[in-house]
C-alpha cells in the first residue's frame, strides 16, 4: 500500500508467530534443530495419523535420541497441545509417566 504497511503492529513478528503458531516434526526432520530455534513450548508431537509415515514409536524415538529433559518431553507429548486447545487441567500429571 504505497510502500507503507496497512496498519502499525503492536507486536513484533516473532511474537505474533510465538502467540500464533505450533510446530511439528517427523522422525526424519531434526527436532532438536527446532527445539534449539523456537523453544519446546512451541513444539508439538504428532503421527499424521492415519498415514503410514507417522509412526508414534518413530517420533517418540527421534525425541528420546534428541536429548529432549523429561519436562521438554511432557510439553511435546501432550501439554503443549492442551494448552491450545483448552483441555490444560491434570494433562501435565497424566503425561510425566511418558
Amino acid at each position: 500500500m504505497n510502500g507503507r504497511a496497512p496498519a502499525k503492529l503492536s507486536m513484533s513478528p516473532s511474537d505474533y508467530f510465538r502467540s500464533q503458531v505450533r510446530v511439528s516434526a517427523f522422525a526424519y526432520e531434526d527436532p532438536a534443530f527446532l527445539r534449539e530455534q523456537l523453544g519446546a513450548d512451541l513444539f508439538m508431537c504428532g503421527s499424521d495419523y492415519p498415514h503410514a509415515i507417522g509412526s508414534i514409536a518413530l517420533m517418540k524415538e527421534s525425541i528420546a535420541a534428541a536429548g529432549f529433559s523429561a519436562a521438554e518431553r511432557t510439553l511435546m507429548h501432550g501439554e503443549t497441545a492442551a494448552r491450545v486447545y483448552g483441555l490444560v487441567a491434570g494433562v501435565a500429571a497424566r503425561n510425566r509417566a511418558v
